[in-house]
């Protein structure tokens, strides 16, 4: 983790201010803002040093990406699917209306990674209370910022950022209302629209709004019987929000929660829990960097330590309270995906977002509260400018290995004319570049994808590495329908071979 050395030292400058205990107020509510404004400054250059490297779209942004043109421009959408949410392809109309370069559709992940930060600090600040609201607010967006792969995905056109941030938001607001003098109104109605964005952004999203939602009731329940009018109204509009789409799903999967099921991901790894062993072994460094990580830790460790004492003394207080809505919906989400879906950092942004923000509850309880925000932003300048001189390299290592996705679709599309098509294992990368028509080697054991193939220009695309390449002998089946002379032969840099593109001989 790049940012982990100054920010080691920036964290326990932060946390070691001898003047604690004789201030409870906390810094001006000027000089709060301004910190976390000039954090989630240093977070947009971070963020924008990364995208003006200019990486190919993964895989996933092709998708939403060719969605959008789909919609608007016509074209091809083959990597398209039902279990892909329809929001980001929506706002994806926003840059699509300027141009098709990767930086526009981009910006959008820059937007949520901005609203992630300022609500990452929201939640903080909202949970701790006067008493050190300032100092876990800060700290809070700062390791959320620093975070190594979160700057690196909130660079890109992909769904797990705007989930998280949307979520995180909808925590704070929750928290507000129900933790507020007086039972939660008929503003709480506000949290469905919030509840379903998220759903819509992503399905998976609804695993934590679940959690959220058997949370509550157990941490203030009193105060869901005096509001059930307004709890029941608020659910009763959230299930209206949803209704297109378990109309949708059952159409398409003959289940409500069909196409959320088939969005989860993939097996669940060589044996049951196998992602979640993945995810331990990733602790404390790689999945949000070392100190952000290591705060996560000590927010899980303080927050079981903190419900085992309510649990004993059989009553709640507000640090119990804040405990268990930011530890037990993290670590119950955190277990699912590592029992469901093979393990990836980006999954468990939401989970690792929220413990960070227990380890900046439990630092700020024990820390000063004089002066913590603005020697907080202070050193987001610092874990931050490190992570932005770094950001080239770790998008320089992504473009090395699949720059020949879009040298291949750019020249496809050059040779095909508008009148094209193409079988490939990349296929949502080589549809977005080529915009035409691209399908997958989806039986491995036997030849015959090519037969979907139409319009006048007709290509092969093999990868020299063999990853996700049809069997040796349907390899040679294919070989046998091209042109024996492949159209390109694409290199990395270091001059070895990436890929061959194959046309199709004609009749």
């Amino acid at each position: 983790a790049p940012a982990a050395i100054p920010l080691s030292a920036a964290a326990a400058w932060v946390a070691a201010s001898p003047r604690g205990a004789t201030r409870a107020s906390g810094p001006r509510p000027r000089a709060e803002l301004g910190a976390v404004a000039a954090v989630a400054l240093a977070f947009a250059i971070v963020v924008v040093v990364g995208i003006a490297e200019n990486a190919p779209f993964s895989w996933d942004e092709s998708a939403y990406a060719s969605t959008t043109r789909h919609w608007l421009q016509g074209g091809p959408a083959t990597a398209w699917g039902p279990s892909r949410p329809p929001v980001l392809s929506v706002l994806g109309a926003l840059p699509i209306a300027f141009g098709t370069e990767e930086w526009q559709f981009r910006l959008i992940g820059l937007a949520f990674g901005l609203l992630l930060v300022t609500a990452t600090w929201l939640l903080g600040r909202t949970v701790a209370g006067p008493v050190g609201g300032a100092t876990a607010g800060v700290l809070s967006a700062l390791l959320v910022a620093a975070a190594p792969s979160i700057n690196v995905d909130a660079g890109l056109f992909l769904t797990d950022v705007p989930s998280a941030a949307l979520i995180v938001l909808l925590l704070a607001l929750v928290w507000r209302s129900f933790e507020a003098a007086s039972p939660p109104g008929w503003q709480i109605l506000g949290l469905a629209p919030l509840a379903a964005l998220a759903f819509y952004v992503r399905y998976g999203s609804i695993v934590p709004l679940s959690l959220i939602l058997l949370a509550v009731p157990l941490v203030w329940p009193a105060r869901v019987v005096a509001a059930r009018r307004q709890l029941g109204g608020t659910l009763a509009l959230f299930g209206l929000l949803l209704l297109p789409h378990a109309v949708f799903a059952t159409l398409q999967r003959g289940s409500p929660l069909g196409i959320v099921l088939a969005a989860q991901g993939g097996a669940a790894g060589a044996y049951p829990g196998a992602g979640l062993v993945q995810y331990l072994a990733w602790l404390p460094a790689e999945l949000v960097g070392l100190v952000p990580g290591m705060v996560a830790v000590l927010g899980l460790v303080v927050g079981a330590r903190q419900l085992a004492f309510v649990a004993r003394r059989r009553a709640w207080d507000a640090r119990g309270r804040a405990y268990a809505l930011l530890v037990g919906p993290a670590v119950a989400h955190a277990v699912l995906l590592g029992l469901v879906a093979l393990p990836q950092q980006r999954y468990v942004f939401l989970p690792m977002v929220l413990l960070v923000v227990a380890g900046c509850l439990a630092l700020a309880h024990a820390a000063s509260e004089r002066g913590s925000a603005g020697r907080a932003a202070a050193a987001g300048m610092v874990a931050l400018a490190w992570n932005g001189i770094s950001m080239p390299v770790r998008a320089e290592a992504r473009t090395a290995f699949t720059e020949w996705e879009r040298q291949a679709g750019a020249l496809i599309r050059r040779l095909g004319g508008g009148s094209c098509s193409v079988l490939a294992s990349d296929y949502p990368q080589i549809t977005w570049y080529s915009a035409c028509p691209t399908y997958n080697f989806a039986d491995v054991h036997r030849p015959g994808r090519e037969r979907l193939l139409g319009g006048e220009h007709r290509f092969l695309v093999l990868r020299a590495d063999g990853k996700f390449q049809p069997s040796g002998a349907v390899l040679d089946a294919y070989l046998g329908l091209v042109d024996p002379e492949p159209v390109a032969v694409l290199a990395h840099r270091d001059g070895h071979e990436m890929a061959r593109i194959y046309r199709f001989a004609t009749e």
